[in-house]
């Protein structure tokens, strides 16, 4: 079984009123496409990922914001 830790702790969080919003920033090589498929329909959580775009999924879901990098991106460019 596969779980998605920030979206069991986004959706717990607003069911118990803890918050009213959630913003999921990913920042990894790998889209966030689970937490986008999740929350594709939810208003309430704003869900951000910025990826290498010639990556895992090839096929991608939408996120609220998708930054798409090229692969071997630097230091200073993945940076500015």
């Amino acid at each position: 079984t596969i779980l998605n830790d920030l979206a069991i702790a986004a959706m717990w969080a607003r069911e118990f009123g803890v918050v009213q919003r959630v913003a999921i920033v990913d920042l990894d090589v790998h889209q966030g496409d689970g937490t986008a498929a999740i929350f594709a329909d939810n208003s309430d959580v704003f869900t951000f990922s910025m990826h290498c775009g010639d990556n895992f999924p090839f096929r991608k879901q939408k996120s609220d914001l998708d930054v798409s990098l090229p692969r071997g991106i630097a230091d200073a460019e993945y940076l500015a």
